[in-house]
């Protein structure tokens, strides 16, 4: 919602917009159906965030070149 409602919260779409709500609670149940997950509870669970891949930073890990290496060499030998 976060991109295609500039921002809005769901309930202010849902008073100011509510045809707009109605397409977006269409849409959110179009992915949760097949996934089996129609009766999650109403709110927000403050343990998960989401990660907006073009606005939020990218997370870089640093690994040393022999774990490349050993890698490119051992994968080939076990597969």
């Amino acid at each position: 919602a976060h991109y295609w409602f500039r921002g809005a919260t769901p309930v202010e779409l849902q008073q100011e917009r509510p045809k707009e709500f109605q397409e977006l609670r269409r849409l959110v149940d179009m992915v949760l159906q097949p996934a089996g997950l129609l009766g999650l509870p109403e709110g927000k669970n403050p343990k998960v965030s989401a990660y907006r891949i073009f606005s939020d930073p990218l997370r870089v890990l640093h690994r040393p070149l022999f774990v490349y290496a050993g890698t490119s060499l051992l994968c080939p030998l076990l597969t």
